[in-house]
Formats: C-alpha cells, sequence, structure tokens
C-alpha cells in the first residue's frame, strides 16, 4: 500500500481525468489508497462529476478544495 498523501493537490487532464500533481491518473480505487480521509470523499466526488460529463462543476470542486487546504 502507497503512502497517503497529506495534502491532496488533484488537476484535471483532458477534461477527462483526475490527475495527482505527480501525474498520476486517479479513479476511484486508487483515491481511496492515495488520499488523506478528507480528501478522499472530495475526489471521489470530482470523478463522479467527470463520468457525468459535468466538467465545470468538477473543476469549481478543486478550486473551492485548494482554496479551503
Amino acid at each position: 500500500m502507497k503512502e497517503r498523501q497529506n495534502y491532496c493537490n488533484p488537476t484535471i487532464c483532458n477534461r477527462t481525468d483526475l490527475m495527482t500533481e505527480d501525474l498520476v491518473f486517479m479513479d476511484k480505487e486508487s483515491i481511496s489508497e492515495r488520499c488523506d480521509r478528507v480528501n478522499t470523499s472530495v475526489c471521489k466526488q470530482i470523478c463522479d462529476l467527470l463520468n457525468a460529463k459535468k466538467i465545470d462543476l468538477a473543476v469549481n470542486l478543486i478550486e473551492w478544495m485548494k482554496k479551503s487546504q
């Protein structure tokens, strides 16, 4: 099991995929392994929004997440 990041800094690639700042693609399974508990639920919501093609809402959620940390 990989060490969880204390600060999850996700970004969106090609308006379809969630990635870490280390350029690693994240899906719901890898989010549970990589992110701390606070960010896990937010990152999973971002994945759901991207899968539903709600890119603007996903971007807004990432911006909110970065401001709140």
